[in-house]
């Protein structure tokens, strides 16, 4: 007799129905469900929840659903006999058994574990918080949804009572039929205060604090809210996939960082090299692939930006400064099976563009005066004199303070040393600005010196004749922009040079930085100097995009970054140095210091102001909005830490999937596969997949390994598949035939040989497009990547 084995524990059923209601009480997480794998004749088809799930198995596979989906009555007790024996010889979902019992009762257990008003909570807290319904509208659909169940129940009261009436004393009849717990629950929850109530008792939220900083003449309080860091902290290493990233860590070997964890700062701090026996971890303890995500972005405070000018940031930040003191001094304790963890931690970096740095810094806000660098002592006469760090004064915590002295005894000295006070976060013990506040590529380059530098070189090349405005917007317009390239096509340009700016999103100049020589690069001579500004530059930024990065390349990009702005100033002499340009002289130190400067780059927290903007917009309150959006959040947050997968989300997708014969496939490809797929002679292919947040499709191109020639080898992307659980790719490897400087990028001949790469397996993540210009193959790196073996 065959069992059904459940995808994601070790739960095992001699029933085909009681799988399906373990996936629906066990794994379901409100409205989205941990994937189910179907593994049905070998079918790697993926559903999000139970009932997308039974469709499939009705529409794709017929007979099994025949044998074993159908509900029938129990006869005879033989349901209760096979059910006791449910975790005998485990095997694939998909294997027909014989002698199926005829039965669809829910299990004792499996109704005991369900809690209607833990799913009745999660369903509405869900459309509350993660599709952002007024409190009015779920309390619409609470009713309405009670009302219905309800009508249900009425319906197949009087439909058994028809079969059962002479066979059953009508009071035991009618105590069937008394309204459910759902119903209850439902009803419960339709008044929105009571849903709260619940999630507060029963979810592990935590409450925003406010704040009273001071008092307009009419009395009215100005505030300002605060989550505790703290108890933020407590609610997430309580849930085991969070606990488990912690513990395990995600250093790097072979001298690779590829993380704040790998780097100088890391490894120098007292606290994260101390011989303390306790456990003590900042939250990059957590891997960049969970920490990029939004619902992992935690709220610490919201404050109105007047108040902040008004009281400063000491006030602002004073109960934020106060809970890392404790951290820092006692930690937080954790239980997990019996035993306490006790957790210490600091901070470890402030993120934050130009500005905001240089106020929580407590450096001078004005970018006009002599003293423009958090980094060193340079001042604006010497800009342009020194396009290298190396004799360059730093600033170091000894002159920081001492500085800071001399500025609150002679506060016109603040000029000097372009220092105004001294920072609150310099109060923390393992904690200092001078090597916690790294820059901030997104600001630095994509909205600084990338546009500056794209439009002079444009406009030259417009003016040498060499291509026109509308040429290039026709370029743009028409360019067969593929996968995240078309996702972040740049946009299009004024078409009259007086009126001609460069001006993108910062993804969108990424991207255009890019692909720019691909797009008019055959119109531009091989000898001009000023198209090589775009090459260095497309290079530099390679290098401070890149996920990994090491010493020697961080000795590199010092080197490009030097002949950039010497090439630069050359050409244009007038031109005054912004101190974003100067910043990057600075950038292979900070890189070493942090980590890879695409961690600490400010887009994914501008992503999250955009939950809040749209928030405030839905709510329609403009009360104390602060209050609102900070309750409202940290209710999302609740309900996100409820979900079985909260790091690991939807970590496998895809469209399009159908089992493929093998035998239709190519042989080269037949020999490939068969060893991955056993005894199985079809195997699941699908349009697309995405795995981590990445999408893989056909036609896409991927790194896969590196020539003697230490060129980027790479694939052409022709089958996407899933065999056992596993991501798989079929592609046909193409030659590298060099790398094409005037064009950045690598130039390829395809139709090599298949080969067959787990996901995981490939150098890089990212997917690229492969372009035909003049009947040659283009391909252009999005980051740098390196041979960490050579």
């Amino acid at each position: 007799m065959v069992s059904f084995a459940c995808c994601h524990c070790v739960f095992t059923t001699k029933v085909f129905t009681r799988l399906l209601k373990h996936y629906r009480y066990i794994h379901s997480a409100v409205g989205t469900e941990s994937n189910i794998r179907c593994n049905i004749q070998g079918c790697q088809w993926l559903s999000r929840n139970v009932r997308t799930f039974r469709i499939h198995i009705k529409n794709r596979h017929k007979d099994f659903w025949e044998t074993h989906g159908k509900i029938v009555p129990i006869q005879n007790n033989s349901c209760e006999e096979d059910l006791q024996s449910d975790n005998d010889d485990p095997l694939d979902v998909g294997e027909v058994r014989e002698n199926a019992p005829e039965c669809d009762d829910p299990p004792q257990e499996d109704c005991e574990l369900f809690d209607a008003f833990k799913e009745a909570s999660q369903f509405i807290l869900g459309l509350r918080e993660q599709y952002k319904l007024s409190d009015q509208s779920c309390s619409y659909i609470a009713e309405e949804v009670s009302d219905i169940l309800g009508v249900a129940r009425n319906k197949i009261h009087v439909q058994v009572r028809n079969v059962l009436v002479d066979n059953i004393e009508e009071d035991q009849f009618h105590d069937l039929f008394e309204k459910s717990d759902l119903e209850y629950a439902f009803e419960h929850f339709s008044n929105v205060k009571r849903l709260k109530s619940y999630v507060k008792v029963n979810y592990d939220f935590v409450e925003p604090i406010e704040y009273v900083l001071g008092r307009y003449s009419s009395g009215k309080p100005k505030c300002m809210q605060y989550v505790s860091v703290l108890k933020t902290l407590q609610a997430l290493l309580k849930r085991d996939d969070v606990f488990a990233e912690v513990i395990q860590g995600h250093n790097m070997q072979n001298g690779t960082m590829g993380d704040y964890c790998d780097s100088l700062n890391y490894q120098n701090s007292k606290l994260f090299s101390g011989v303390d026996p306790t456990l003590q971890i900042h939250l990059g303890n957590i891997p960049p692939k969970y920490r990029s995500k939004l619902h992992f972005i935690q709220l610490v405070g919201l404050c109105p930006t007047e108040f902040t000018t008004e009281f400063g940031m000491t006030h602002v930040l004073a109960p934020l400064i106060d809970d890392i003191k404790v951290l820092e001094a006692t930690g937080v304790d954790i239980e997990k099976a019996g035993n306490v963890h006790n957790f210490k931690g600091s901070v470890s970096m402030i993120v934050g563009d130009n500005l905001a740095a240089h106020t929580i810094g407590g450096y001078q806000e004005s970018f006009h005066c002599q003293r423009i660098c958090r980094f060193c002592m340079i001042v604006q006469d010497d800009l342009k004199s020194h396009f290298r760090d190396t004799h360059l004064v730093p600033r170091t915590k000894e002159s920081y303070d001492a500085q800071v002295e001399i500025v609150e005894r002679m506060p016109e000295m603040a000029g000097v040393y372009g220092l105004k006070r001294n920072s609150v976060c310099n109060q923390l013990k393992y904690f200092h600005v001078i090597n916690g506040q790294p820059p901030d590529i997104a600001h630095d380059l994509f909205e600084g010196v990338v546009p500056d530098v794209m439009e002079r070189v444009i406009l030259h090349c417009v003016s040498e004749g060499y291509f026109s405005l509308q040429y290039l917007n026709d370029q743009v317009e028409n360019f067969p922009f593929e996968g995240f390239d078309k996702t972040n096509k740049p946009s299009k340009m004024a078409t009259q040079i007086s009126k001609f700016k460069v001006k993108q999103k910062a993804v969108q100049m990424w991207c255009f930085l890019r692909l720019l020589p691909l797009l008019v690069g055959d119109k531009v001579p091989i000898d001009d100097d000023l198209w090589d500004l775009v090459l260095l530059l497309a290079d530099i930024v390679e290098i401070c995009t890149a996920s990994q990065v090491n010493a020697a390349l961080c000795e590199f990009l010092g080197d490009l970054i030097e002949s950039f702005l010497k090439l630069y100033f050359s050409h244009f002499p007038d031109v005054s140095m912004k101190p974003k340009f100067h910043y990057l002289i600075h950038y292979p130190k900070l890189m070493l210091q942090y980590g890879p400067l695409i961690h600490c780059w400010t887009l994914r927290y501008e992503g999250k102001h955009m939950y809040f903007k749209e928030l405030s917009y839905r709510t329609k309150n403009r009360q104390n909005m602060c209050k609102t959006l900070a309750t409202r959040h940290e209710y999302y947050n609740a309900w996100m830490r409820s979900k079985i997968t909260y790091l690991v989300h939807d970590n496998i997708e895809h469209t399009c999937g159908s089992l493929t014969p093998v035998r239709t496939l190519f042989n080269q490809i037949q020999q490939l596969l068969y060893p991955l797929l056993g005894r199985a002679e079809s195997v699941y292919t699908v349009k697309k997949v995405r795995y981590d947040g990445t999408w893989y499709s056909q036609g896409c191109t991927v790194a896969v390994g590196f020539t003697q020639e230490k060129f980027v080898e790479f694939a052409l992307v022709e089958i996407c598949c899933i065999i056992a659980g596993e991501v798989f790719i079929v592609c046909q490897k193409a030659v590298t035939e060099g790398y094409r400087r005037h064009f950045n990028a690598f130039e390829l001949t395809l139709g090599g040989a298949y080969i067959v790469k787990r996901i995981t397996d490939l150098l890089d993540y990212y997917p690229l497009s492969v372009y035909q210009i003049a009947g040659h193959n283009f391909v252009t790196l999005r980051h740098r990547i390196e041979d960490n073996h050579y």
